[in-house]
């Protein structure tokens, strides 16, 4: 992949990922942004369950913290988790 086809605010991440000075955590990131058309927002709405990434993806982290925050009703009132 050529350096000029990565979106400017990407590039350093990419860079560094290619040269292993990204954490593991940092590097699955830019894997998954770089999946989905160098598109965060995308790539924090993977569905892709069969990916061996996908459990360490931003998608998968997104999901852990929805299933571990309070639950609102319609009304927008917090119910309290047994």
């Amino acid at each position: 992949m050529k350096t000029e086809d990565i979106p400017k605010r990407y590039r350093k991440m990419y860079e560094r990922a290619i040269a292993g000075k990204l954490s593991a955590k940092q590097a699955i990131k830019c894997h998954c942004i770089h999946c989905f058309g160098w598109k965060a927002s995308e790539a924090r709405k993977c569905e892709n369950t069969s990916c061996p990434l996908y459990p360490l993806s931003p998608a998968a982290e997104a999901l852990r913290e929805r299933q571990n925050s309070p639950e609102e009703d319609l009304s927008g009132n917090v119910q309290e988790q047994d």
